[in-house]
């Protein structure tokens, strides 16, 4: 709902979603509930079957506030927590850690996010529903699908199963990353960037 608003306080009504994650999982919704809306689609390491272990371990990362004390200690946490991204340079894991975290009035850094959505996606795993129908309503949309080679949310099998159901699905393994690829590595950008030209 709140995308369906934004969309129609900025009288959009063609756009190109890249959603990462959840906001792949957003964005196939988004196919289902607006299907005129979609002019494309982007999603990066997630389908309509999610790992579970790595479900569990997004949301209970996510849920938990890690204030630090400055940014040298954001990165260092960063870097012990997920050790699986793809990020090469200091200069990379700064710029996560900033995207990441936001100042607060206690002179900290905390998660830039509401933690008590982890309570929400957890209470809503069970009932979630099939998957697979939503990422169906994905079927007359140009659609790029990005998996990192390691990822503990998007498995192997599952990517392969939407390429059936989807054959048209344009599809890139970020080779060395897991969940989830940040769309700077070379594969990525280079797959992203010419999808969007297309449009």
């Amino acid at each position: 709902n709140d995308i369906a608003h934004l969309l129609a306080a900025n009288d959009l009504r063609r756009v190109m979603a890249v959603g990462t994650s959840l906001g792949g999982l957003l964005t196939m919704a988004l196919a289902l509930l607006k299907p005129t809306v979609l002019a494309a689609a982007v999603i990066n390491d997630i389908g309509p079957d999610i790992i579970d272990g790595g479900f569990t371990r997004i949301v209970d990362y996510i849920g938990v506030d890690q204030p630090q004390p400055d940014w040298a200690a954001a990165v260092a946490y960063l870097r012990q927590l997920l050790p699986r991204l793809s990020i090469k340079t200091e200069e990379g894991w700064l710029r996560f850690a900033e995207a990441t975290y936001r100042a607060g009035a206690d002179g900290l850094l905390h998660y830039d996010w509401d933690v008590n959505l982890a309570r929400t996606l957890r209470d809503q795993r069970a009932a979630l529903p099939d998957l697979w129908t939503i990422f169906g309503a994905l079927r007359p949309v140009p659609t790029l699908a990005l998996r990192g080679e390691i990822s503990d949310m998007l498995s192997a099998e599952t990517f392969d199963r939407m390429a059936l159901a989807k054959p048209d699905l344009l599809r890139v393994t970020v080779p060395g990353s897991g969940h989830a690829p940040t769309l700077n590595e070379p594969e990525a950008a280079v797959a992203v960037d010419a999808f969007i030209r297309r449009f």
